[in-house]
């Protein structure tokens, strides 16, 4: 926060922003996509994890798209991101 003007500054205001998963499935669908980033990987919790993505807003229209059925990935790539998240969560495998 700018303590100046009592505005946040540009930094937090792009962390207050990011969008974030618990489930690691759709996690990979996310980044499958192509579309959005790993931006942070929050381990504070050993017993769950959360995914930051960013874009935020293109991260919450993929949501949308999966939850109506219109979600389109490549099998491969969908697979391939999820043994990626499964590597970061076993602690071997790194984001960004």
């Amino acid at each position: 926060m700018n303590l100046d003007s009592g505005r946040p500054d540009r930094i937090g205001e792009k962390m207050e922003r990011n969008f974030s998963l618990k489930n690691i499935n759709l996690s990979a669908y996310l980044l499958s996509t192509g579309k959005i980033k790993l931006s942070k990987v929050d381990r504070t919790n050993p017993r769950e994890m959360s995914f930051f993505f960013d874009p935020p807003e293109t991260a919450s229209k993929l949501l949308e798209e999966y939850f109506l059925g219109n979600a389109l990935v490549d099998p491969k790539t969908l697979f391939s991101k999820l043994n990626e998240l499964r590597d970061i969560a076993l602690g071997g495998g790194k984001y960004g």
